[in-house]
C-alpha cells in the first residue's frame, strides 16, 4: 500500500497482480492510472486505488539499472557501495552483511526502501528524472 501523496507521475510500482507498472495519472480520491509494463501498450491502462499497489523494493539490481555504479565490493565481509554523482552531489548506497541498502546523500543518511521513493528524492534534489531501465 502506498499513500497517494508519495506518488508522482512516472513512478514505477507493482500493481495489484504484482506486475511491474508505471504511474500515468493520479486522482485526488486516491486512484491511479497505470500502464502495465509487462504487456506495455500506451493504450492499455488500469485504474487502481493506491491501497492496491505496492512499492518495488530497492535491490542492487534495481540500483544498477538506475545508472548507479558499484564502487566497492568486498565479498568477504559483505560490504558493498553503489553510488552516483549528480551535479556534484553524492548519492550513495551501502550494503553491509548482505542486508538491505542504506542510502546517503552527501553523507547524510536517508531512509529509502522503494524505487518510487528514490525517484522522488532524486527529482527533488536534481530537478531531473532518474533514468530507470527495467
Amino acid at each position: 500500500m502506498i499513500k497517494v501523496n508519495e506518488l508522482r507521475i512516472g513512478n514505477y510500482v507493482y500493481n495489484n497482480e504484482n506486475k511491474l507498472s508505471r504511474i500515468k495519472q493520479i486522482n485526488a480520491i486516491g486512484t491511479v492510472l497505470l500502464n502495465n509494463l509487462e504487456f506495455y501498450n500506451e493504450d492499455a491502462e488500469w485504474g487502481q486505488h493506491c491501497n492496491e499497489i505496492s512499492g518495488i523494493p530497492l535491490t542492487i539490481e534495481i540500483l544498477l539499472s538506475c545508472g548507479f555504479d558499484e564502487t566497492i565490493n568486498n565479498r568477504d565481509s559483505g560490504y558493498r557501495q553503489i553510488g552516483k554523482v549528480v551535479n556534484g552531489h553524492d548519492f550513495m548506497f551501502t550494503i553491509e552483511c548482505n542486508c538491505g541498502p542504506e542510502f546517503y546523500f552527501d553523507m547524510v543518511g536517508v531512509e529509502l526502501n522503494y524505487l518510487h521513493q528514490l525517484q522522488n528524492l532524486f527529482f527533488a534534489l536534481t530537478s531531473t528524472e532518474l533514468k530507470v531501465l527495467l
